[in-house]
């Protein structure tokens, strides 16, 4: 008896769904998009690099890498970039394969790993140019401007960006003669962060020639969010 009871219920419950689904989606209401932006000056610069070493000997290639690292990363110590601002990821190891006359074929071992690092002081910017440029085994894959307090200023937006949303139903529902109600549903739609790129693979003869600091332009930090109101007709 119990077990029927339950089919009955689920069937029930099975039946009247659509029916509030139904009922939800014929509810008047309003869907807009606040958005909110704002311009800042960068104020550090992010690098992304990788560290690749290569020997015939696995044993012998690990210590040559594992050297290697440390000197990088001594290096960039020496030059102001504090130990938190520096992260090593995706260490490994691998076979190193070449072709030549048609035929693969294994010519020893290869290992890498991405350091990532950042810095606040402009002015250290060729310095850490040239000094990379001496490890052979070191590429710039970037050198990107940033926002250190970008975080802060999203949740700053996003509160602007709802606002800005109250305001775009609220000035609709004026000129259809109606009043906005309560909120019905809000999304965050994202947030954009566009910074100017500065060209990180430049040459070392570049670099040596240049003469006027870099400049960091500006980065425009952005909010945008997706909320349905009520609408009441008055």
């Amino acid at each position: 008896m119990k077990a029927l009871k339950l089919v009955i219920l689920i069937s029930l419950c099975a039946t009247l769904l659509p029916v509030i689904a139904l009922a939800e989606d014929q509810v008047p209401k309003i869907s807009v998009t606040g958005i909110a932006k704002k311009k800042v000056t960068p104020d550090q610069i992010e690098w992304s690099v990788v560290i690749t070493t290569k020997d015939k000997n696995l044993e012998s290639l690990s210590s040559k890498h594992n050297n290697i690292s440390s000197r990088v990363l001594d290096s960039l110590r020496g030059l102001g970039v504090e130990k938190e601002n520096l992260k090593t990821s995706r260490m490994r190891f691998n076979e190193d394969w070449n072709y030549s006359g048609g035929k693969r074929f294994k010519d020893g071992f290869v290992a890498t790993t991405n350091l990532n690092f950042k810095f606040s002081d402009f002015s250290n910017y060729l310095a850490v140019w040239k000094k990379l440029s001496k490890f052979e085994q070191v590429a710039v894959n970037s050198a990107n401007f940033s926002y250190s307090k970008s975080m802060e200023v999203q949740k700053e937006l996003k509160n602007k960006a709802l606002l800005n949303a109250k305001d775009k139903a609220e000035s609709m529902a004026k000129t259809l003669g109606v009043s906005v109600g309560q909120v019905l549903y809000i999304s965050e739609a994202g947030y954009k962060n566009i910074a100017p790129r500065y060209n990180a693979l430049a040459s070392e003869s570049r670099i040596s020639k240049a003469q006027a600091p870099i400049e960091p332009g500006s980065t425009e930090i952005s909010s945008s969010v997706l909320v349905d109101f009520r609408i009441i007709n008055n």
